[in-house]
């Protein structure tokens, strides 16, 4: 998201209108983490001629080592297993590591021609087991359940978007009957968040109700373009356009 901002810049349609440096973040899903990355990043390092003004995760994944991948590993989504195949095949090409380090045997050699372009979501679930365990090797479960290093585990642990002290507005929308990326990761996270800010608090955790993962997005949508019109009109009150970046992609 970062280098696409960045790339955005250079676009001459861009360049000859006058746009509002107003900056405005949202994702769903994975989208939902991306959002939530950036927006920690660019507080700690803004990109010239952006103004961060608000960000909005919708069923966001944040504690990817401690929470979203366990409850991944205990099958109550359908995606399960696709979620543990997809990450392990993506850490280990993005790391240059061995995909047999994470996923156990025939799985290894199994999962890379599943996700090959080819393949659809449906047809990858019906290809891998029903119980996500049985993917992982035997080191991986155990770094997993008694917190010991591996560099799988280590590696989600570093890309889980912790709260850290939060500047700008920013906040997070899940459902209650999600199942594929659970309520509780964002009720810890605000808890950590009011922690970190003390007195300055511009996190919010919002429910949707009791929809699934899907359901959030369609309820959280039209409540985020509301919040970023407002904030957009509290900053500038003369009517401006604004950008959006929007990163929408799904586990």
């Amino acid at each position: 998201m970062i280098n696409l901002l960045k790339a955005a810049q250079s676009i001459p349609a861009i360049q000859d209108k006058q746009i509002s440096r107003k900056l405005f973040l949202t994702g769903f899903s994975q989208g939902g983490h991306a959002t939530l990355a950036a927006h920690r990043l660019l507080e700690a390092n803004p990109i010239q001629g952006y103004e961060l003004a608000g960000s909005a995760s919708i069923a966001g994944p944040m504690d990817l080592a401690e929470i979203q991948l366990p409850n991944a590993l205990l099958g109550a989504s359908t995606s399960g297993s696709l979620y543990v195949a997809w990450i392990a095949l993506s850490y280990a090409r993005v790391y240059d590591k061995p995909i047999s380090d994470v996923l156990s045997t025939p799985w290894d050699d199994i999962v890379p021609t599943l996700f090959d372009g080819l393949h659809d979501g449906a047809q990858i679930v019906s290809a891998l087991p029903a119980s996500p365990p049985l993917l992982l090797t035997e080191e991986v479960k155990t770094a997993i359940r008694l917190g010991d290093g591996h560099w799988f585990v280590d590696r989600l642990r570093e890309n889980s978007v912790d709260a850290w002290p939060v500047k700008v507005p920013l906040r997070a929308y899940y459902a209650d009957n999600d199942v594929d990326v659970i309520p509780k990761d964002v009720t810890i996270f605000a808890v950590r968040a009011r922690q970190t800010n003390q007195d300055r608090f511009p996190f919010e955790a919002i429910s949707v109700g009791e929809f699934d993962h899907d359901g959030s997005v369609l309820e959280a949508a039209p409540a985020v373009v509301a919040w970023f019109n407002s904030l957009a009109r509290e900053a500038e009150p003369v009517s401006v356009r604004t950008d959006t970046v929007r990163t929408d992609t799904h586990n």
